[in-house]
Order: structure tokens, then sequence, then C-alpha cells
């Protein structure tokens, strides 16, 4: 095996962050990330948002053929805006000037011009790095839900009303294109996350209903911190120099740092959702395309210091 989960590096992290104050994690409404990239508490179409915006939540970055060269950034309202934050702020000033594009029908009849403006800079171009498969998942999105007779709301509600709301949700999502096809369903665990925490809590599951949400920042700090650890060889080789892996050596290391991440909420006594923010936030530290910040990182007392390792790199619409 290549890498390996180091269960006592995996403590010693849960140890320190044991006692640090991120119990419920983010709520994806106040100013954590920005007032101006989600709906205001109690908005009409916010359910639809989620679902229609946690979609695209995959493919900020840019590659030469061979690896990794820089994150996606987008211009919008006059600011450079990383990937998922852009992503946010776009889908949330089309909703705005353009509700029905949230719904089931107005996803599945969505024009390709309609699509790219969506997700537009402020110069009118659509920059994404995969946006074939954003123009895609969009419609296919709208087009499983209409031949159901679904819709976001009544998808929530009806998990609400079950026995078992999380085996729900994840029952009547596990299909729907743009969420189903990921075996650890990071997208659909994130909205997850989300519909929980919103101040309205529109899903009523509790802490421990929650699976890992395992993206490129959970990755990169996760074999930077050493919870995962990486032999030296090729795949070392290939991590530190940003090269594309092929899909098992990517499938390979993501499983075991989702169940790295599954060992860390129970050590630390954390819910996923506080993992997730706060790990989240060491993006800040940890830098992609920067030296990481390592004296002014909130686990820089246990980390290991692996700062030449990367994330995985491989396209997919799955985180």
């Amino acid at each position: 095996m290549s890498t390996t989960i180091n269960p006592a590096q995996i403590l010693r992290i849960a140890e320190l962050i044991s006692s640090q104050d991120d119990a419920e994690g983010f709520d994806f409404c106040g100013p954590g990330l920005g007032t101006d990239l989600f709906p205001p508490e109690g908005n009409v179409w916010a359910i639809d948002y989620f679902f229609a915006v946690t979609l695209h939540q995959y493919g900020f970055w840019t590659d030469d053929g061979a690896g990794y060269v820089e994150p996606y950034y987008g211009i919008l309202d006059g600011e450079r805006r990383k990937g998922a934050e852009f992503m946010f702020r776009a889908m949330l000033k089309t909703a705005q000037n353009f509700p029905a594009f949230l719904a089931p029908d107005g996803q599945a009849a969505a024009t390709r011009e309609q699509v790219a403006a969506a997700f537009s800079e402020d110069d009118g171009e659509c920059r994404l790095p995969m946006f074939e498969s954003h123009l895609q998942l969009t419609n296919e999105y709208g087009q499983y839900l209409l031949a159901r007779d679904l819709d976001p709301q009544q998808i929530v509600a009806e998990a609400n009303r079950a026995e078992s709301p999380i085996k729900k949700f994840v029952s009547i999502m596990r299909n729907v294109p743009g969420y189903g096809e990921d075996p650890l369903q990071k997208k659909l665990f994130l909205l997850a996350i989300i519909l929980k925490n919103r101040p309205e809590g529109f899903l009523d599951i509790s802490g421990s209903d929650l699976r890992p949400v395992v993206d490129y920042h959970i990755q990169r700090t996760f074999l930077r911190t050493g919870m995962v650890q990486v032999a030296h060889g090729d795949l070392r080789t290939a991590l530190t120099t940003r090269r594309f892996l092929s899909f098992a050596q990517e499938k390979s290391i993501r499983r075991d740092v989702y169940e790295a991440v599954d060992e860390l909420c129970r050590a630390s006594g954390k819910d996923i959702a506080s993992i997730d923010w706060l790990f989240f936030k060491l993006r800040k530290t940890c830098h992609e395309m920067k030296i990481p910040d390592c004296p002014t990182c909130p686990v820089k007392d246990v980390c290991q210091q692996h700062t030449e390792l990367f994330q995985p790199i491989v396209r997919t619409t799955y985180y």
C-alpha cells in the first residue's frame, strides 16, 4: 500500500482540536465566508438554491495537460473569488435575478448560453475549467427530478417525515445526477451539512448522521499533517510534483482520508460538520500556491509538516 492511516497522529490531532469551539461547523448564512454568498435566513428559494449550487462544487483548478497549475479564481462584483466562493456568489446573483433558474424545469431546460451566463465573471465570460460537465449536470439534474415529479423542497419534507430523515434523504438523492455518482458521496453529505446547519434547520438530522466530506482541502491537509502517510516512491513523487494520478491511485488515497476523517471525529468527539469547517479554514495557512504559513497554523504543534505533499490530481465531478 502506498498510503496508510496513522492512528497515533490522528489521536494527537484529536486531542488538540477536541476543546476548540467549532462544535456546529459553519451555518452557510453568516459572515464566516461572506454574507454575499448565501440567501438570507427565511429566503423562500434557499433550499432550491443549495441543491442547485452544491451540484457544482467541484473542479476549481486549471491544468497543463500533465498536472495541476493553479486554483480557479473568477472576478465577480469587482472581487477576485476563489472556486467554491465564486460558485456560491454566481449562483446567488443568478437566483436573485432569475429565481426560476433554480427549479427543476429551469435546470432541465437551461441552454448553454443560460448556464454560461449563470457562471460568468464581470466581463460576461465563463471560465470554469470543466464547463461542459457543469452544463451537462445542470440539465441532467433537472430532467431527473422532473421525470420523477420531485423538487428540492419536497425531498426535504419527505425526508423529515421519515423515521430516519438521513436514510430517506440519501435514498432519494443517491441516484440524482451530480450527487449519486461519487461512492463517497461528498456533495450529497455537503448538502446534508448545509441543510442541517442553516439557521432554518431545513434537514432534521444530528451530527452523528453525517459522513466524511472528502474534497481537495481535506486530502491535502490530512496528507500534510501526517494523519495519512505516503510511502516514498512514484506516488509520493507525483503528489509532490502535482502530476495527474490514475483513478486507482486517487481512489486509494481518498478512501484512506475518508477513514481517517471518520476516526478523527470519533477520537475528538466532534461531528463531520465541525471537522469539515475546521480543516476548510486551514486553507488560509496550508496554502496551495504559497509556502504554508506553519507558525500561524492552529495545528502547528502536532502537525508533521509534510508541506511538499499535495492533494491527488484527477479530473472528476465528485469534488
